[in-house]
């Protein structure tokens, strides 16, 4: 629970992910921040609360046809240039701090971190319970774990929500379970309803 009252998600000493809500001078001062890795595309013109950060945009949408696996390396390199100095921490955000920067993270732990991909997404799920990486990117994060590690520790399965993660399921059936299908008994209540007031309208008024 601790995971999700902190604002700001440690992945590695080095390495702090969140969304763009969270960001605050006092917070980054607190953290000890000294960059900034942008994700988001329509947060190109952010303006920090703090003048010193070193800033570095690599832009991206959260669309599940956004070619995430141009840019991955790009991101992870850089992550890794800062990480390496010991004096400096680097903070990755998007929007939300849930899809896209977690991807980017997910995939410097991949490369950098010398995990599997299903190892450091649950790092990652760990560290901030509420990251979802959309359905593309996984598909590509998966690809990146092959070309990095040679091999694939996550799965991508068919299910009426699309083209799922293996390590997901668990979050989908709960999605299913728990939104799917009330909103789905509720949709059928309502035309059912319907139905018999159609039906019992035609055979006592209508006749």
């Amino acid at each position: 629970m601790k995971a999700f009252r902190s604002p700001i998600a440690k992945i590695t000493d080095s390495v702090f992910l969140c969304g763009v809500g969270c960001i605050n001078a006092e917070l980054l001062h607190t953290r000890g921040i000294t960059h900034i890795l942008n994700t988001a595309e329509e947060l190109a013109d952010f303006q920090y609360p703090l003048n010193n950060l070193n800033i570095r945009h690599i832009l991206m949408r959260d669309s599940e046809d956004e070619d995430l696996l141009a840019l991955l390396d790009t991101c992870v390199d850089h992550i890794h240039l800062v990480a390496c100095n010991p004096q400096s921490r680097v903070l990755v955000h998007c929007v939300a701090g849930v899809s896209r920067s977690a991807s980017v993270c997910i995939a410097y732990l991949v490369k950098y971190g010398h995990k599997s991909l299903k190892d450091a997404y649950t790092h990652v799920f760990n560290k901030r319970p509420c990251i979802f990486p959309n359905f593309g990117f996984w598909r590509q994060l998966v690809e990146f774990e092959v070309r990095i590690r040679g091999e694939s520790t996550v799965e991508i399965w068919p299910t009426v929500m699309g083209m799922v993660p293996t390590i997901m399921k668990r979050d989908v059936e709960h999605t299913i379970k728990q939104v799917w299908m009330p909103q789905l008994v509720s949709m059928f209540s309502i035309h059912l309803c319907v139905l018999v007031f159609q039906i019992l309208y035609l055979y006592f008024i209508a006749s």
